[in-house]
């Protein structure tokens, strides 16, 4: 990306011109949204009128409007976690890989921290207790520690006795939801996630560049 370049389009007085620096950072950014996009052009004095582009540009993006889903309904939640490793959702999110098709979805793992939002993942080989166990981990636990708590759904592979004995042995408190009732906070990342991975997806397949789905996840 050559900045020079594009600091000139947004002070250029041709609009059409000017609309050209925000269509390219938009998709060098991995499809960055309106907020994400006018916040940096704010942050680095670009003029009102290139900032004011960005909704029109990103409105305008086939990629995102093919990937674009109504919000989901909001729900009220009064949990409140105020240290990190506090509470940790955890769940198992299935995609399909545009760029590595398999016939069935993979699993990839998904923990996220109830109180600063920090996620991590992991692309898991298959949906069992041992794999499960192992992706969250190296994941999360080698890296930060055994979190306090381990919020998540009726998962089967997370049901067995190896995953109390782990929990014990580690001093984790699994809580597991309702039956029929979701981690929201993970739930709803899931989604962002999944938008994310389809997004940096087709446009790599629109450029025909050469990525693998692993590099793709650890973006």
């Amino acid at each position: 990306l050559d900045v020079a370049k594009v600091l000139r389009q947004l002070h250029n007085p041709d609009v059409s011109i000017v609309k050209k620096a925000p269509r390219r950072l938009h998709i060098r950014w991995y499809h960055a949204t309106t907020q994400q996009l006018q916040s940096t052009l704010k942050a680095c004095s670009a003029p009102t009128k290139a900032v004011n582009l960005v909704p029109e540009v990103v409105n305008a993006c086939q990629v995102c409007r093919y990937w674009k889903k109504p919000p989901p309904s909001s729900k009220l939640s009064v949990t409140i976690s105020l240290k990190f490793n506090e509470d940790v959702q955890f769940d198992l999110l299935f995609y399909n890989s545009l760029l590595e098709p398999t016939k069935d979805a993979r699993p990839i793992i998904h923990l996220i921290n109830t109180c600063l939002r920090w996620s991590a993942t992991q692309d898991c080989q298959g949906k069992t207790e041992r794999l499960s166990l192992e992706g969250i981990s190296t994941t999360w636990i080698c890296i930060h520690g055994p979190m306090k708590v381990l919020t998540l759904d009726q998962e089967s592979s997370m049901r067995g006795k190896g995953v109390d004995d782990w929990a014990i042995a580690n001093g984790i408190t699994l809580h597991y939801k309702a039956p029929r009732q979701k981690a929201w906070l993970v739930e709803r990342h899931n989604e962002i996630l999944r938008q994310s991975l389809h997004r940096v997806e087709t446009q790599i397949q629109k450029e025909s560049l050469v990525c693998s789905f692993k590099q793709v996840l650890a973006i």
